[in-house]
């Protein structure tokens, strides 16, 4: 019974042909892309699987950390900056929403003012923690449910 209820929720949540016809073209992109820019290329890489990820993560508060989002926003702020990490991530988690309705509104705000406050600073916790990158996720993580448990009051 449970296997068919959350098949069901599956249908009926989430855009699959908008999904799959936009996830043809962006990786049409990624393509066309590696004889341009390989750098950009790799973006967009991450960005399908941002979205692929995101998708079925949106079901349910509790999957919400099964998204890569947040690692690939970390390693952008890590390696390329804060600025760039926090658009990444903000843009993922707006976009994504075209494809399903099943995300509060709310909770997309809330997760974009975490990614907002907290992803520009992964940089410096990278250093604290001398270049680990484990610890780097689980402080985002931490802060990131700290800030969601704060705006929801």
């Amino acid at each position: 019974m449970p296997e068919e209820s959350l098949q069901s929720l599956m249908r009926e949540a989430i855009f699959w042909k908008p999904l799959l016809y936009t996830s043809i073209g962006m990786f049409v992109i990624t393509i066309l892309l590696i004889f341009i820019s390989p750098f950009l290329a790799a973006m967009m890489s991450f960005a399908i699987l941002t979205l692929w990820s995101r998708i079925p993560a949106m079901l349910t508060r509790f999957t919400k950390d099964l998204d890569v989002g947040d690692f690939f926003s970390v390693m952008i702020a890590i390696n390329l900056g804060g600025f760039e990490g926090a658009a990444f991530g903000t843009l993922s988690l707006w976009f994504s929403r075209i494809f399903s309705t099943v995300e509060p509104f709310e909770a997309t705000i809330e997760d974009s003012i975490a990614f907002l406050i907290w992803v520009p600073v992964m940089p410096f916790f990278f250093d604290l923690w001398g270049g680990n990158t484990i610890f780097t996720m689980y402080t985002f993580t931490i802060l990131r449910h700290t800030t969601h448990t704060l705006l929801a009051f």
